[in-house]
C-alpha cells in the first residue's frame, strides 16, 4: 500500500520507506486499503493493491500476501504491491541525476584510457609510413591532435559536470 494510505488508515501506523512495509498498530490488521480495525496481531503489509501473489505468484516461499492471497518468492507478497505486484529493479542503479552524470563520465574516462593510447600509435604510424606524402602526414597529426582535445575534454570532464552543476543548480 501506498505511504498515504499507510498512515492515513490507523493512528500508530507507520510507513517504511526503504522497505515498503506498512506496520499496523495492536488491535488492526492489515488490508489491500491500508490498517483497519479488528482481531488481530499486528502486522506488516507490503506497497500497493492488488490480488494473486508477489513476484512469485501464488505460493511460493514468502508468507502473508495482504487480501491478495499468499505471497511469492523471497518477500512478503512481493515488492509492488500486497500480494500482486511487480518488483521494478533499478539497472541503472544511480538514485540521482547527479550519479547517472558521474556513471556515464566514469565511463567515458575508462573508454577513453583505452582508445586514446591505440590512436595516438595510429596517428604515428600514418606519420612514419608516409614517406614523401604530407597528406599522410597530415592526416596522422589531425589523429593524434584530436585525440589529444578529446582525452584532455574527458580528463576535465568531472571537473566541468561540477561547474555546470553549479551555475544551473537552484538551492
Amino acid at each position: 500500500m501506498y505511504k498515504d494510505n499507510c498512515e492515513g488508515s490507523a493512528s500508530g501506523a507507520s510507513y517504511n520507506v526503504s522497505t515498503g512495509l506498512c506496520t499496523c498498530p495492536s488491535g488492526y490488521y492489515c488490508s489491500g486499503s491500508g490498517c483497519l480495525r479488528g482481531s488481530g496481531t499486528p502486522s506488516a503489509c507490503t506497497t500497493g493493491v492488488g490480488s494473486g501473489g508477489g513476484t512469485g505468484g501464488t505460493g511460493g516461499t514468502g508468507g502473508t500476501g495482504g487480501t491478495g492471497g499468499t505471497g511469492g518468492t523471497g518477500g512478503t507478497g512481493g515488492t509492488g504491491g500486497a500480494g500482486g505486484g511487480t518488483e521494478i529493479i533499478n539497472p541503472i542503479k544511480a538514485e540521482s541525476f547527479e550519479a547517472i552524470i558521474n556513471n556515464v563520465t566514469d565511463f567515458l574516462f575508462k573508454v577513453a584510457l583505452v582508445v586514446a593510447p591505440l590512436m595516438i600509435v595510429v596517428g604515428g604510424f600514418y606519420i612514419m609510413t608516409a614517406a614523401d606524402d604530407s597528406e599522410k602526414v597530415k592526416k596522422g597529426r589531425q589523429i593524434i591532435f584530436y585525440t589529444m582535445i578529446g582525452l584532455f575534454i574527458v580528463l576535465f570532464a568531472k571537473g566541468i559536470t561540477s561547474v555546470l552543476k553549479g551555475i544551473i543548480e537552484v538551492k
